[in-house]
């Protein structure tokens, strides 16, 4: 069983009233505040990241000066500037701010691709609690994954699929799902979507894929429910 495209993003949405029984006091706690609003937007985000407004002006020349010594920090790394390019994209489209967060993780992707210089198009690759699809969204964007897994609780999983979205409408061929078991995972996966399985045993979401022209794209993520175990 499996949800597509913007039904994938519905059906998280019609879970957020609802508890994930496997989550902790931690995000229990960041996500008490947590609201879908009527026009699609969220409040109370708390806890994954950043989701400032682009920085503009003189707030985005304050910003790129205090990011120099982290940014010093990636000059050994060859992928760094492709990669620092890329994430500013991304975060153009999905309308938000180059911030540390984001920074971040290029700087990380720049690190493993130097110290894994196998990472490309045709690696599979397990996300483990992104925050609005930084990581996820620059793998695919950078080509440095065929298919990334990416494991979440739903409210964050939520976010995650409506930014990587804000990047993927721009790009043609693309396709999400959600899916509840191993066998529409490996069918995911078989089919050129991809996908991550956290069976549990409810019909709750467990992965999300995508699909591109050329390649095969895939995200995933688990719910967090209780007893359930992840398939990666």
């Amino acid at each position: 069983m499996s949800y597509s495209d913007q039904a994938a993003i519905e059906y998280l949405t019609s879970l957020v009233e609802q508890d994930d029984p496997g989550s902790s006091s931690h995000w229990r706690m960041y996500h008490k505040d947590f609201v879908v609003q009527e026009d699609g937007h969220f409040s109370g985000l708390r806890g994954f990241g950043g989701c400032h407004p682009p920085y503009r002006g003189m707030g985005f020349l304050a910003h790129k000066v205090l990011q120099r010594k982290y940014r010093r920090m990636a000059g050994s790394f060859s992928e760094f500037g492709r990669l620092d390019r890329c994430a500013l994209s991304i975060t153009v489209k999905q309308g938000r701010a180059y911030d540390l967060d984001v920074l971040r993780q290029t700087i990380t992707l720049a690190f493993l691709k130097k110290h894994l210089p196998s990472l490309s198009d045709q690696c599979v690759v397990a996300v483990i609690g992104d925050g609005f699809a930084s990581m996820t969204t620059l793998l695919l964007a950078s080509r440095l994954a065929k298919h990334v897994l990416l494991v979440n609780l739903n409210k964050t999983l939520l976010v995650d699929l409506v930014y990587f979205r804000k990047w993927a409408v721009s790009h043609s061929g693309h396709t999400l799902s959600l899916v509840f078991d191993a066998e529409a995972l490996n069918q995911s996966m078989n089919s050129g979507g991809g996908g991550n399985c956290n069976p549990s045993g409810e019909s709750r979401p467990a992965a999300a894929s995508t699909r591109g022209s050329g390649y095969q794209y895939s995200i995933n993520a688990g719910d967090g429910s209780a007893g359930h175990r992840r398939l990666l």
